[in-house]
This record gives structure tokens, sequence and C-alpha cells, in this order.
């Protein structure tokens, strides 16, 4: 599992946990909403209810169907009979369904105004027992028989209607209009109802968890295992190790193609390499061990050296040179390896054994040891 894959599942993990999120926030605030505008009606209901009592009038409690109430009304004034035609919709959001209820609730209304300040308090002490915290202000708008419009406000300021209205009406006629204005937070729709947003943050913990746990067991190093042993017999000489590997190249006859003699016995356990004069290689550290004293050498170069290790006659082509040094990239060229080549060279040098890069043929390069080289110069 690579870092990538690990990256894209936690973000995936989070973006899924963020829609869940949205799904019940925007579910919460719907119930919000709803919570507030029964709150509304009700502080309505008990204002005029207490009005009633103290005017003495008489209140009937039985409702009916919005749909079987009229939607003309006839009123006998001073002026003479009028006909007012009731919205379907404002009749609707009535308080009370009962027509006579109505014609009381406006007669109480005439005499008693609606005061926006009182219903508001009225409303905020509900709201809070119910655990909504949240501003509100009310307008009240009321027409009288002769279509003039008074209206109050409990606040005078600019406010935001983008979190909630709420409008309820009252009378025969639906001429008293109050609406309800709310400003919510988002604490207050998150913790209206809350426990399905702390199962989320649990279930995005617990997975994060099971994710990285996950990774680090599938990106464990393999655990080291015994190498069998190995008897090796070349040239009437028998030799047993773990792992002995004995390369000797003759020298070529022909000038032109003169390879010098190099005879190396590498000893591999593992991840080790044993070079000349008691220099190791540590494949897997990546150091070299000379003579108890250690030298870091960089990925690239441990990744050179280990592939002409084990390349036979410590001979590689350009093809894979590119191909396991630099992951077949297009735009590298063989000429780069020289320089890499270079730099491994002095580093070795430094550790006592040196090796150079010669080219050997048109398309493959050759390790050599310096040793040998100045030997082979001096036959």
């Amino acid at each position: 599992m690579t870092k990538n894959k690990l990256l894209s599942c936690v973000i995936g993990v989070i973006i899924l946990s963020l829609l869940v999120g949205a799904y019940f926030y925007q579910r919460n605030k719907v119930a919000v909403h709803q919570q507030a505008e029964r709150l509304f009606v009700q502080m309505l209901q008990v204002e005029i209810e207490r009005k009633e009592r103290n005017l003495n009038l008489f209140h009937l409690f039985s409702e009916s169907s919005s749909d079987t109430l009229p939607l003309k009304i006839c009123i006998i004034t001073e002026e003479g009979k009028k006909e007012y035609e009731v919205d379907s919709l404002k009749s609707k959001k009535n308080i009370s369904q009962n027509l006579r209820n109505r014609s009381i609730h406006s007669i109480l209304c005439e005499k008693s105004h609606l005061l926006p300040d009182s219903l508001n308090e009225h409303w905020q002490s509900m709201l809070k027992k119910d655990h909504i915290d949240t501003e509100s202000t009310i307008h009240v708008r009321m027409e009288n028989l002769q279509g003039k419009i008074i209206s109050s406000s409990s606040h005078d300021g600019v406010w935001d209607t983008s979190s909630g209205i709420i409008t309820s009406y009252i009378g025969n006629r639906c001429e008293i209009e109050v609406i309800g204005l709310l400003a919510f937070s988002w604490k207050t729709i998150l913790w209206y109802h809350w426990q399905p947003f702390g199962w989320i943050v649990i279930c995005l913990l617990l997975m994060l968890l099971f994710i990285c746990f996950y990774y680090k067991k599938v990106n464990r190093p393999p655990e080291l295992k015994e190498v069998p042993y190995e008897v090796v017999v070349e040239k009437e000489v028998v030799v047993e190790k773990e792992v002995i590997r004995e390369i000797i190249v003759e020298k070529e006859t022909s000038p032109e193609k003169k390879a010098p003699l190099i005879k190396q016995i590498c000893k591999v356990e593992g991840q080790l390499y044993g070079l000349r004069y008691g220099v190791v290689f540590d494949a897997q550290n990546r150091v070299l061990n000379c003579n108890g004293k250690k030298m870091s050498l960089s990925p690239q170069q441990c990744q050179i050296l280990k592939l002409f290790l084990d390349a036979p006659d410590y001979t590689v082509t350009d093809e894979d040179i590119i191909k396991f040094i630099w992951k077949g990239q297009s735009n590298v060229q063989i000429n780069t390896f020289c320089s890499a080549g270079n730099k491994l060279g002095k580093r070795l040098e430094q550790a006592g054994c040196g090796v150079c890069f010669r080219r050997f043929g048109s398309d493959r390069y050759r390790m050599l040891f310096i040793d040998d080289l100045v030997d082979n110069d001096l036959t």
C-alpha cells in the first residue's frame, strides 16, 4: 500500500463523513425551524386565551377543517354591510379553524392590541425551555375595516431573513399578521440533536485508526529468513558458504577488446556484499563497513553498486541502468550515469576499495576494480 493510496483513503473517509454530517445538519435545521414554528403558534394561542380571560369572553374549543370555512366574510358596520374576501393560504395559517373563535379574536385584538415586545419575550422563554438558543424578533401588522395598515415591531434594525421566517394570522378576515424572525447559529443546530454528529466523529476516528494500522501492517518490512547452505564447485575448488559467487573473466586476446583480469569472490549474506580489503557493503542500510568504520551511501549510489554486483561479469546494459536506477524515465540519457558513476567511485575510493565504470561494447558498462586495472596494465 503506497502513501498515495493511504492519502486517498483518508481523504475519501473525511469527505464521506462531511457528506453524512451535512445531511444530519440540514435535518436538524428543518427540525429546529418546525419546533420554533410550533412554539410560535402555541405562544399566540396562549396570549389570545389570556386576553379572553381578562375580558371574560366565551371561547369555543372545537375546531373544524380550514376547507369548510367560508372565504367570504360579511360584516355589518356603521357604514353598512361589507363583504371581505379571505385568502385561502392565510386561512390555513390562522391560529384557529373555528369561525366564531376567529370573530372573538378580531374583537380582542381590536380592544387590546398585541404587543410585539411582550410576544417576543414569551416566545424566547419557550424556545429556551426547549433548548433552542437563538435570537428572534416579531412584527405585527394589523389591517382595520377601512384597509389602513398599522404595523409595529419588537426590533427596528435590519434583520437577516435567511435563518427562518414564521408567519401566522389572527381574526376572521386574517387581518392580523404576526411574523416571527429567527437567527440560528450553527452551534444551535448542532446541539439541538447532537448524537448523530458524535457518532460520525467516533466512526471517523475509528476508520482513520484502522487505515493507519492496515498501512503499517502491509508495509511492515519482511522478516529475515535463514538462507540454506549451498555448495559451489568451480575450478576444482569446493567452498561451503551461505551464498558464494565466484566470477572469473579471462583476458581477451584481441588488443582492441582488451579487458583486465577480474577475479573477485563476493560473499552475500542477505543484503551484505564482501568487497576487497575488508570492505563490506550493507545494501539494506546503505553503508560501507571499512574495518569497523561506517560510510553512508546515497540511495542512488546504493542502487548502482547493488545493480552491478548482482550482474554477470559486473556488466549492465544501458537499458537496464535507466530502467532500474531512473525507473525508465524518458528524459534521462545514459550520459547521466557517467556523473553518478564517478561520484560512486570516489566514495568507494575513500573506503579503500576504488572502482571505475568503463564502456564495454556499444551498449553497456562494466564495473572494474582499480587495483585490477593496475595489475593488468603491468602485465
